[in-house]
């Protein structure tokens, strides 16, 4: 009997190192957390010219997300949903990305940002005709004469936007609106609100498909403009696989296909 236990000693010893080694080799081996097999779910809504579609993910940001999906060799997964959404979403991990945001401290708090990918531009839209109507030099001066500003909700629109927009005099000025597929154009022709702030790219995209040019016009406000990046999820992302999309974000760039189709709006 004795002569056995060496052999089984050996045998458990051999069955432990190999139990380790496979588990290290497993969790090196293993996908980021959360993608499982390299899987992103990613959100998207219509918000023309970008994202053409209202019935499929189709456009220059998707075919941009496709290509970064190639580089990282990551199967990507569209999920339809508004901004409020995938905000929230997002901040659960029932997503894992989304493009076009904002960096601001609130959303630092559950998500990483990958490095800017284009330049935004925001404007303030009014009807025709009607920014010679309003003596103002600033949004301020638009709000102490009953001016109401449709805000997408859940949408970032810079500091002094934001500041006023939480100041208790100001609450009616700005109602907050779902934007299901693009900046309701509609709203601001019907008289429900008086301005809408929105990218020159977006506006023009919607007017040349669904409306007239000629019916609406900038209000000579400087808004805001800054550099828009990828959100990813706390939840289910690390910050190494951010340094990953943006090494694959930065070869992405460098191709043919990035240069012919973003060269337009992309971070020179």
């Amino acid at each position: 009997m004795w002569s056995f236990i060496p052999k089984i000693l050996v045998f458990s010893i051999l069955l432990l190192v190999t139990s380790q080694l496979s588990a290290q080799i497993a969790k090196q081996s293993e996908p980021d957390k959360g993608v499982t097999d390299c899987r992103l779910r990613v959100a998207w809504n219509p918000w023309p010219p970008f994202i053409e579609s209202a019935e499929e993910a189709r456009g220059i940001h998707i075919d941009l997300m496709n290509w970064l999906g190639d580089a990282l060799k990551c199967q990507i997964i569209y999920k339809r949903m508004n901004w409020e959404q995938s905000i929230i979403a997002l901040e659960k991990g029932d997503i894992d990305l989304l493009g076009r945001a904002s960096i601001t401290d609130a959303r630092k708090k559950f998500a990483y940002f990958s490095d800017p990918y284009r330049e935004s531009l925001v404007v303030l839209y009014v009807r025709k005709g009607e920014s010679r109507k309003h003596d103002a030099e600033s949004i301020e001066d638009l709000l102490k004469q009953d001016f109401v500003i449709g805000l997408q909700k859940g949408a970032y629109y810079g500091e002094t936007i934001m500041r006023l927009k939480e100041q208790p005099e100001y609450f009616d000025n700005f109602p907050e609106l779902v934007f299901d597929e693009g900046p309701p154009v509609s709203l601001l022709l019907n008289r429900s609100i008086d301005g809408l702030l929105e990218s020159p790219y977006t506006i023009d995209s919607i007017l040349l498909k669904k409306h007239n040019r000629s019916q609406i016009e900038e209000f000579p406000i400087q808004i805001f403009s800054e550099q828009l990046h990828f959100m990813l999820s706390k939840k289910t992302l690390s910050a190494d696989f951010v340094a990953q999309l943006n090494q694959a974000l930065a070869e992405v760039r460098q191709t043919e296909a990035y240069k012919q189709h973003w060269f337009w709006k992309a971070i020179k």
